[in-house]
C-alpha cells in the first residue's frame, strides 16, 4: 500500500498600513479566504516555496522574515492531512511589481483587509456566534458548531450559498483572532498523560517529529509546540535521545543507565558549559514531554 504523507502548506502574513492581505479561493462551489501561499515542491525549502507561491498567486516578490506558528488539519475521513506553516513576510523593496491576482482558475479575489472588516461582519452575526461558542462549558469549538448555531438560532435564509458565505466570514474572523492571540487553536487535542515510571512511552510520530526539527536543524523554521500551539524553546538533542529511550515503557533506572552513555552539558548564566549527570537531567526532560503531551499508555 502506498504511504500517504501529510501535505505541507506554507503561507505568508503580509500586513501593510494595518491591513492583512487575503486571497479568495473557489472550490467545490465554495468561496473562502486564505493567507496567500501553497504547497512545497519536492526538495524545496519552506521559504523557497513561500517565495514561489506568493509570486504565482499575487505577482509579488517577497522576503521571508520569521516563522510565526503552525496549524494542523486532518479531514474526518482522513483523506487529507495538512500541516500549515505561517510566516511573517514583507515586500522586496528592490522590486516594484504590482499586486495582481494569479492565473489559477481557483483564485477569485485578492485584497487587503482591515481589522474592522475582519471583525465587523454584522450581516452574518459572527460576533454573536463567537460569543455563544465562548460560553460553552469547555470553551472549545469547531467551525461546524458555529454553522449549527447559526442555522438553528439566527439564519433566515438557510440556502447553501448563504451558508458558504457565513463559513467564509467565520474563518476570516477566527483567522484574525488567531493572529491577534485571542484564540488558541488546534486540530484535535491530545490527551495529556502524566509521566508514570515504567507505564508510559513516547509514540514514534512524536519521536520522528522532534528528531526532524532538532537533529535535522528544522527548529529555526518550525517551532515545537503542544496541541494548543504553546511553543517550547529549549528542546535539544539530549531530549531526542530520551525520547528514543522511551520508545517503550522503562524504569527510571533503565533510562538513566542508557542516558549516562551520553555527555550532557548545560550552559550556565555566566556562559560556562557544565556537565550534568543523567539523573539530574532526566526530570527536566520528562517535564518538557509532559508539557508537550507526548506521553501515551499502552
Amino acid at each position: 500500500m502506498e504511504e500517504i504523507r501529510p501535505r505541507i502548506r506554507v503561507a505568508g502574513i503580509l500586513i501593510e498600513n494595518d491591513k492583512i492581505l487575503l486571497i479568495q479561493h473557489y472550490k467545490n462551489n465554495k468561496k473562502y479566504w486564505l493567507i496567500p501561499g501553497g504547497g512545497n515542491d519536492w526538495g524545496e525549502t519552506a521559504k523557497e516555496a513561500l517565495i514561489r507561491e506568493y509570486k504565482e498567486e499575487t505577482n509579488m516578490d517577497i522576503e521571508v522574515d520569521e516563522f510565526l506558528f503552525f496549524s494542523e488539519t486532518i479531514y474526518p475521513n482522513k483523506e487529507r492531512h495538512i500541516l500549515n506553516l505561517f510566516f511573517r513576510i514583507h515586500r522586496n523593496e528592490k522590486n516594484d511589481s504590482i499586486i495582481k491576482l494569479g492565473d489559477e482558475a481557483v483564485l477569485t479575489d485578492l485584497k487587503f483587509v482591515t481589522k474592522e472588516e475582519l471583525e465587523t461582519l454584522n450581516e452574518d452575526n459572527v460576533k454573536e456566534i463567537m460569543l455563544h461558542l465562548a460560553e460553552t462549558p469547555n470553551k472549545s469549538f469547531v467551525v461546524k458548531d458555529a454553522i449549527t448555531y447559526w442555522e438553528k438560532n439566527i439564519a433566515k435564509d438557510k440556502n447553501e450559498e448563504k451558508k458558504n458565505e457565513v463559513l467564509s466570514n467565520l474563518r476570516k474572523f477566527i483567522l484574525n483572532s488567531m493572529i491577534n492571540g485571542k484564540i488558541k487553536f488546534y486540530c484535535s487535542e491530545n490527551e495529556i498523560v502524566p509521566y508514570e515510571e515504567n507505564k508510559v512511552y513516547i509514540p514514534e510520530k512524536f519521536r520522528n517529529y522532534i528528531r526532524t526539527l532538532i537533529i535535522g536543524e528544522g527548529a529555526g523554521v518550525v517551532g515545537i509546540a503542544n496541541s494548543r500551539n504553546e511553543i517550547i524553546n529549549d528542546l535539544n538533542d539530549v531530549d531526542v535521545i530520551v525520547a528514543d529511550i522511551l520508545s517503550e515503557p522503562k524504569t527510571e533506572k533503565e533510562i538513566i543507565e542508557k542516558l549516562s552513555k551520553t555527555a550532557i552539558y548545560r550552559t550556565m548564566p555566566d556562559g560556562e558549559r557544565k556537565e550534568v549527570e543523567a539523573s539530574e537531567y532526566l526530570p527536566e526532560s520528562i517535564r518538557k514531554f509532559e508539557f508537550l503531551g507526548y506521553f501515551s499508555k499502552r
